[in-house]
């Protein structure tokens, strides 16, 4: 396993200049330390996630890019060992839209 990992992320909200509701996004990004497998080593990685929407009249309009950077994560594979080094956990961009009411 890595010996660290990191997250740090960023988000705002806005009034919509463009009629009513509420303006919202965020950024996370994410960082694991290079990790040895058991022949060799996998380098650092890194990625991030974006999301934004609008709030309106009790409506949560969203959409998230989830790894936004398309980076192939990986972590060491231990149990195939002689398969495989390292097993993709993240592996391409993925974009979900979600709509949410509250009553």
């Amino acid at each position: 396993m890595p010996r660290y990992t990191a997250s740090a992320g960023v988000s705002a909200d806005h009034e919509n200049p463009f009629g009513s509701g509420t303006l919202f996004g965020s950024v996370v990004a994410h960082h694991y330390s290079s990790m040895q497998s058991l022949r060799t080593t996998i380098p650092a990685q890194a990625w991030a996630d974006v999301s934004f929407g609008l709030r309106r009249e009790g409506f949560k309009h969203t959409v998230s890019i989830h790894n936004a950077t398309g980076s192939s994560v990986s972590v060491p594979e231990y149990v195939r060992q002689r398969v495989a080094e390292s097993t993709p956990i993240i592996s391409g961009r993925r974009i979900d839209y979600t709509v949410s009411w509250k009553f």
